[in-house]
């Protein structure tokens, strides 16, 4: 009986650190996008999916921007994280970056990131901070030359898990 409950322990402990060292936390709302001298051109719906992984070191963002009229696409972003900075692109390589995290580790509270295009014609750079009630960003995406071209201002309460699913069934195409 004590080495079935040695077990049974063991198996706890491990089911409780991977469950610890992995949490997700979910976000939808507003992205106001305006020109870069802060005309307002368009709005559109966020619904944003964060998976912090403490034992791998990543971020997993994927954002699903809902606009009207459009289909809906999904875009995941992995963050590779060593200390309190990061470095990231998609799968694809049409773009990468760097950043640094804020607040304390694990899960963080937010990002200073920039972004540059594969064609390097065009930078992203942006500031999002995320919490127990909202994930807050603002980016500004300018040319070559450094002009801002678009600014974007999103502002995403938070979700639940299943608020997150249904949503995400609702707007994305299988």
């Amino acid at each position: 009986m004590t080495v079935i409950r040695s077990v049974f322990f063991v198996l706890a402990m491990m089911w409780l650190h991977g469950a610890m060292s992995t949490e997700h936390q979910y976000y939808f709302g507003e992205t106001k996008v305006a020109s870069g001298s802060g005309v307002p051109m368009t709005t559109m719906l966020s619904l944003v999916k964060l998976t912090f992984n403490k034992e791998e070191n990543k971020i997993i963002e994927q954002v699903a921007n809902i606009k009207s009229n459009e289909p809906t696409k999904e875009n995941t972003v992995v963050f590779v994280v060593k200390d309190n900075k990061f470095t990231f692109s998609d799968p694809d390589k049409s773009y990468s970056g760097s950043g640094e995290l804020l607040g304390e580790a694990w899960p963080w509270k937010g990002w200073r990131y920039s972004l540059t295009w594969a064609n390097n014609k065009s930078k992203l750079e942006g500031e999002e901070t995320f919490g127990a009630n909202a994930l807050n960003s603002k980016k500004t995406m300018t040319d070559e030359e450094g002009r801002p071209r678009m600014r974007f201002t999103e502002e995403l309460l938070r979700i639940s898990e299943q608020s997150y699913e249904l949503l995400r069934k609702k707007f994305i195409s299988p």
